[in-house]
């Protein structure tokens, strides 16, 4: 697991090595903004899906919505999504309920996008558009550099949507960014998590979604209970349950989110 989420540089270099079709892309909804977009994803890639709805609409404006894949494949509602966005996020691009979902919603008339990991799969074939997270394979259960290479993948498309120089300069550097702190020596969180057996993750706005991956994985790799909260949701019930001693883990990234 470690391995490979130290790997996450060299996958997120080769994405941006590689930009054309999401170039392509971002053109086409500039051409023809769309109204609003859908997200279509489970576990790690559903946190990425939030990443990437949290910064479409911050930026653009767009409104973004997770849509309930039971809507499309047990209750096959008439969704009205004509010409609007769906985008799909997947590591192997074989779920069914994606797969039936996309083939849904382009059967009604979305625009559709598979953010896979996998070339061919049957989620990039039910899609319109396919890019390629090119993490390469990924053994370990919890996913690391697929998730990471989500998130990068969704600032770009972003960043070339919007056609923000800023923003695409602050990609290239990534790279190094992800080099340098998979060198980072992380041991003290492991005497701070010792015979912690819940925990409650707290982030807000981009940081929502790296709570709720982070919260995902402390259930996955050490059995603790986390759970993630919205700092602004925390006051509304959560915050009974926390007591002196009781462990929480905060993701604050400088912003307008770290005053709230």
């Amino acid at each position: 697991m470690l391995k490979e989420a130290r790997e996450s540089a060299q996958v997120v270099a080769a994405q941006l090595a590689d930009t054309a079709r999401v170039e392509a892309l971002a053109g086409q909804l500039l051409d023809h903004p769309p109204a609003v977009a859908l997200t279509v994803a489970r576990g790690s890639s559903d946190h990425a899906a939030s990443y990437f709805a949290s910064l479409t609409m911050s930026r653009l404006g767009v409104p973004v919505a997770s849509l309930p894949m039971s809507v499309a494949t047990l209750q096959q509602a008439p969704l009205k999504v004509q010409d609007q966005l769906a985008i799909a996020f997947s590591q192997s691009g074989k779920s069914p309920d994606l797969v039936n979902t996309m083939a849904a919603l382009r059967e009604a008339g979305a625009r559709t996008v598979a953010a896979v990991n996998v070339l061919p799969s049957p989620l990039a074939d039910a899609c319109e558009h396919q890019l390629p997270l090119l993490a390469g394979p990924e053994l370990s259960v919890a996913a690391t550099k697929s998730y990471i290479a989500m998130l990068s993948l969704s600032a770009q498309i972003v960043a070339h949507w919007q056609r923000d120089a800023a923003l695409l300069a602050a990609l290239r550097g990534l790279p190094d960014v992800l080099a340098q702190a998979g060198r980072l020596d992380w041991s003290a969180a492991v005497a701070a998590l010792a015979g912690v057996e819940r925990m409650i993750v707290i982030g807000r706005g981009l940081g929502l979604a790296i709570a709720q991956e982070a919260a995902l994985k402390l259930k996955e790799t050490s059995g603790i209970q986390a759970e993630a909260f919205s700092s602004a949701e925390v006051r509304h019930g959560p915050m009974e349950l926390i007591d002196r001693d009781y462990p929480l883990l905060v993701f604050a990234p400088p912003g307008p989110e770290q005053a709230g």
